[in-house]
């Protein structure tokens, strides 16, 4: 947008491209006009109707898994993975999330989906 590069800046596109895989939406979607946005999506859609902004593609993966309780175990990582993109994502950038608590974040769901795998 015509200002230097800076991390702030890196975590806010690390956010939307989060926000991207979860949706399958890109940012410069027809969807988003009128004050909505990639952010603001999903950002009302947490935690209850994730399912409806899911990428049909993650949505058909989890749905060929036949138990259920890894199927929820899936959707909460999806729910937590999308609450980092929007914390990354926020306007503000002195509100966005730090990268050192992303990487954490980050961690913590892959041990959760390593667990589930097993």
């Amino acid at each position: 947008m015509g200002f230097p590069t800076s991390p702030e800046g890196d975590i806010y596109s690390y956010g939307i491209i989060v926000l991207e895989m979860i949706t399958g939406k890109r940012p410069t979607d027809d969807l988003f006009d009128d004050g909505i946005s990639l952010h603001s999506l999903c950002k009302k859609a947490l935690p209850e109707q994730l399912e409806e902004i899911l990428d049909s593609r993650l949505l058909e993966q989890i749905n060929e898994e036949s138990q259920k309780t890894r199927d929820q175990n899936m959707l909460d990582c999806l729910v937590w993975f999308t609450k980092v993109g929007v914390a990354c994502s926020v306007e503000v950038p002195d509100k966005r999330m730090k990268i050192e608590d992303v990487v954490t974040e980050l961690h913590a769901i892959k041990a959760t989906l390593h667990q589930i795998q097993v």
